[in-house]
């Protein structure tokens, strides 16, 4: 345990030191980036999400991070906005699409938008940090935890990378559970197969192998594969070789059917995941079934996931912001939400310091647009 309270210390200094230099950073980027904010009676900021998408929790999650920004902005323009200058939010969808998120991208770069909320997810965000940082746009992402992401100098975060949270998941499981029989199960795609390099690198370092690894490829009949996870599970079972904790590294619907599949055929293993087990995408999916209905904890019991804000213990700000958000949006919010907001904070805070000049830089030292 000491040790584990070391790491998870030093985590938290870094990750504080971290936000510092994301403030700093967008302050020199952003200024390369709004020439013209002097010129403008309002500033327009780009924020994108599934907000058009067929499944409706996955619009519902979209919406959250639309409905906390525009709580935010709406404060600041209550109070005269930025140097009274009004911020406007201007909402795209990428659909949670690689193709379309580029669509987007190069919309917003030809808009007037002085930076970027999003994207949602860690693929689409790859795709558009290309973008631009090849048009010097800034753009913060509040849930996008691929660690290449923010690679792209003109590419933020206010969230940890899929480095921090699979490397506190393998020790999560090591010095607090002492798991010795592990099966990986993870989904297609950047976010998961990101964080599973990241947790098995981190069991490799402990010479701690896997009994197990499965992939759903979401392309190809997620159904079929789920099927093909509980007869292995079954034969692992019935051959004396059970795991004794599965890592899912997956979000939204696919965990959701798994976690209820393997549940009901009496696979109640310990649990671990990221931060896609701990969103209002997920949890208002589990929550929804007869069964967690009738019985709470029917099948979220044994689950542990990595969450960036609980707010049953959260500060005070934190449980301000959600009786706001309450108030005005008539539901309780996730963690998206408060994450999104202090993206929208960390944006705000950076045009402040810019206007704060009180002068234009000369435009032969800004780039892109």
């Amino acid at each position: 345990m000491g040790t584990l309270s070391k790491k998870i210390k030093g985590w938290l200094k870094k990750y504080r030191f971290g936000l510092l230099i994301i403030l700093f950073l967008l302050t020199l980027t952003g200024i390369l980036a709004v020439s013209q904010l002097w010129q403008q009676e309002t500033i327009e900021v780009a924020v994108v999400a599934p907000v058009g998408v067929s499944d409706e929790e996955t619009r519902l999650d979209g919406k959250e991070r639309i409905d906390s920004i525009q709580l935010y902005f709406d404060k600041i323009n209550a109070t005269g906005g930025i140097n009274g200058k009004r911020l406007v939010l201007q909402v795209y969808d990428d659909e949670l699409d690689r193709e379309v998120a580029a669509a987007v991208a190069e919309q917003i770069v030809e808009s007037p938008a002085v930076a970027v909320l999003g994207h949602a997810t860690s693929g689409p965000s790859s795709v558009a940090s290309r973008i631009y940082e090849r048009y010097g746009m800034p753009a913060i992402t509040g849930s996008a935890t691929a660690d290449s992401i923010t690679n792209s100098p003109w590419y933020f975060r206010t969230i940890f990378n899929n480095r921090d949270q699979g490397e506190f998941i393998a020790n999560y499981m090591e010095y607090v559970f002492g798991v010795q029989n592990i099966y990986l199960i993870h989904t297609d795609g950047l976010y998961a197969t990101t964080l599973k390099r990241a947790v098995e690198e981190t069991f490799n370092s402990y010479d701690k192998k896997l009994i197990g690894v499965q992939e759903i490829d979401r392309n190809r009949d997620p159904e079929q594969a789920i099927q093909r996870i509980m007869r292995e599970l079954e034969d692992l079972r019935d051959s004396d070789r059970e795991p004794d904790s599965i890592i899912l590294l997956a979000q939204g619907a696919q965990a959701t059917d798994l976690i209820v599949k393997m549940r009901l055929n009496g696979f109640n293993y310990p649990i671990f995941g990221g931060d896609g087990l701990t969103d209002n995408n997920f949890i208002n999916r589990i929550e929804s079934t007869p069964q967690e209905l009738a019985q709470p904890g029917f099948f979220t019991n044994n689950i542990y996931a990595v969450t960036p804000i609980i707010f049953d213990i959260a500060e005070e700000k934190a449980q301000k912001f959600k009786s706001e958000f309450i108030q005005r949006h008539g539901y309780e919010p996730g963690w998206s939400g408060i994450i999104y907001q202090d993206s929208a904070r960390a944006l705000v805070r950076a045009i402040e310091n810019i206007l704060a000049e009180k002068r234009d830089l000369p435009t032969t030292v800004f780039t892109g647009k």
